[in-house]
């Protein structure tokens, strides 16, 4: 590992780093939809991971100017149902399925681990979230509002995703912290979070909850975690190499 400049400022990834949002997908799908396609809830996850990847892949390396009409979290979550409706229940109400989905996104549990990881980093740097997700849903959460975030940054509010060419995201939140991007470290789960935030000079640490392979388009972090229960340490570390 190396960090050539000194780390001022954290940001985290919200879904799937701090918040468990594949945890109770199962059990929300089952609730969500008709009894008649219960049995096939894994084929219905199946797919609707299916358009989410299509439809992320559209964005990576790509500009604003290449999408007329920015796609928001919500228009994916539509047109993953909506596939749900065209592969496997012709019967769906492709709305009403979304809008349940959409609220199950914005009351999503934290990790047991990232309340105490926020909590350390906030007493020591400027902290926010940097995460693809609609503002709203975020802002719903009712546990955001106890944690010590002092900015949110999110793709609907910057009209890009991480992993667009253009993306301000990581700008935006280096500005409202106080510190350029190359004195930023941000954590997150994905390629996107890594490569994006590589794209600006920023630091990179890669949760790997269930130790898999590196993607193999994500730049190398500058670190690795199996569970932010390691982030104290090392940040600790790259502190140390930044010297």
């Amino acid at each position: 590992m190396s960090c050539s400049s000194p780390i001022r400022a954290v940001t985290f990834d919200a879904y799937n780093t701090l918040f468990d949002f594949a945890g109770n997908a199962l059990p929300t799908l089952r609730a969500i939809l008709p009894e008649e396609v219960h049995e096939r809830l894994d084929t219905v996850w199946d797919t609707m991971n299916g358009v989410v990847i299509r439809l992320f892949r559209e964005f990576v390396g790509h500009r604003r100017e290449d999408f007329p009409r920015f796609l928001t979290l919500a228009d994916v979550h539509r047109a993953c149902f909506a596939e749900v409706r065209t592969c496997l229940l012709p019967t769906l109400d492709v709305d009403a399925a979304t809008e349940a989905w959409n609220r199950y996104i914005a009351r999503v549990p934290l990790f047991d681990d990232a309340r105490p990881a926020v909590e350390w980093a906030a007493a020591r740097f400027p902290t926010a979230i940097v995460s693809d997700i609609d503002t709203w849903m975020l802002l719903e959460n009712p546990v955001l509002a106890s944690l010590p975030f002092s900015a949110i940054v999110t793709s609907e509010d910057d009209r890009s995703y991480k992993a667009m060419a253009d993306s301000t995201m990581f700008q935006r939140a280096s500005k409202l912290l106080g510190c350029p991007p190359e004195n930023l470290v941000h954590v997150g789960d994905s390629s996107s979070d890594v490569a994006g935030a590589k794209r600006v000079g920023a630091h990179a640490i890669w949760l790997n909850r269930n130790g898999r392979r590196p993607p193999d388009d994500m730049p190398a972090p500058d670190g690795e975690l199996r569970t932010l229960a390691e982030l104290p340490a090392l940040l600790s570390t790259l502190i140390s190499e930044g010297r």
